[in-house]
């Protein structure tokens, strides 16, 4: 019988592409906050590499190359993990649609971080933070 006490997702025990790429599951405040920060912080990464590069130089095209390619994806990211803290807090992830509004963005952000997600099973999934068996 498998244990269902700790995260699967190999050695470091998180499903990194369950975490940023599906819609099903759910996740907490802890989980969705810092998910959030890691991508701020490698966006940030990005645009201090075009930054120091200088303007017209080949390094920073090919970052700012990087920076456009790599949108979509981070759009889809920001999405999914919004969708998984809503279902936490027994939510349609359609509501996630919020975050592509701009005056909306931070403030359903901190929402998202402040709620208290619901305790145990929901309609989503039986527990938090693991990819639904």
């Amino acid at each position: 019988m498998p244990d269902n006490t700790t995260p699967r997702g190999g050695a470091s025990g998180v499903d990194f592409f369950w975490l940023f790429m599906r819609l099903s599951g759910r996740i907490s405040r802890k989980v969705y906050a810092l998910s959030a920060a890691l991508m701020i912080i490698c966006q940030a990464f990005i645009v201090y590499r075009i930054v120091i590069s200088g303007e017209g130089s080949p390094e920073g095209s090919l970052w700012a190359l990087g920076l456009f390619l790599l949108f979509p994806l981070i759009l889809w990211a920001s999405f999914a993990l919004s969708v998984k803290r809503l279902h936490d807090i027994g939510k349609p992830g359609g509501f996630a649609l919020l975050l592509f509004i701009p005056m909306l963005l931070a403030i359903v952000f901190v929402v998202l971080c402040l709620i208290p997600g619901d305790r145990g099973a929901n309609a989503y999934g039986p527990d938090r933070d693991a990819p639904p068996a």
